[in-house]
């Protein structure tokens, strides 16, 4: 077997095998193809979680009289978020209701909300992002590190926005916080982790592992 077969200790392979492991699930759009609640829905909401990112491909609202306009996706399992992406549509006109967006964190489901229901200020925010956005492009919004595991995200334009909501695409990524959960001697597992990938065997066998992974799992 393989673990075997080189000369590190067993219990720094296992650990490797998992830090890999976590790296995979790092990068993976945890937002994909989830369960979404919309608060109303010109073209699909679905499209906002399909995991396309194409500009003309995208989910709109509907006109709202309170303009309270948001997405809440289910992530099915509570996580800490490190960051999350909105991307726009293709066209200046839609781009600007898309500036200074919300995004916050909640483990409340708010999934049957009564008709015109809103849920501004009833959740942990994951950070506003402070500037305009662009047309057709993705825009990252980094959450504070404190934020605890949580298991629904919610997309919300900053108060005030006249004309609702126009996303291409929602992406969240969980935090990559493997080295403050395990006490080991880290600048060990890093030495044995450049010795591992020195070696052009198991260099290939990582590089299939983490096609594999990517292929399941992202």
């Amino acid at each position: 077997m393989w673990i075997l077969k080189y000369p590190m200790k067993r219990t720094y392979q296992i650990i490797f095998v998992i830090m890999a492991l976590h790296y995979c699930f790092s990068q993976r759009n945890v937002l994909k193809f989830k369960p979404y609640a919309r608060s109303s829905s010109l073209d699909p909401a679905s499209y906002a979680v399909d995991g396309d990112t194409n500009p003309l491909k995208y989910f709109h609202v509907d006109f709202e009289p309170l303009r309270e306009y948001w997405l809440i996706v289910d992530m099915i399992m509570s996580y800490k978020i490190e960051y999350v992406v909105l991307w726009s549509r293709l066209g200046p006109t839609y781009t600007a209701r898309n500036d200074y967006f919300i995004i916050g964190l909640t483990n409340v489901n708010y999934f049957n909300l009564s008709t015109g229901e809103t849920i501004r200020g009833r959740f942990p925010l994951c950070g506003q992002y402070l500037t305009t956005t662009k047309s057709a492009a993705p825009h990252r919004l980094n959450c504070t590190s404190k934020v605890p595991p949580y298991r629904y995200v919610i997309a919300q334009q900053k108060l005030g926005q006249p004309f609702g909501f126009a996303v291409a695409e929602l992406e969240a990524f969980p935090l990559n916080g493997i080295k403050s959960l395990a006490s080991v001697e880290w600048d060990e597992i890093e030495r044995i982790r450049s010795s591992f990938e020195r070696n052009q065997e198991c260099s290939r066998l990582c590089d299939i592992l983490l096609a594999a992974c990517r292929l399941f799992l992202c």
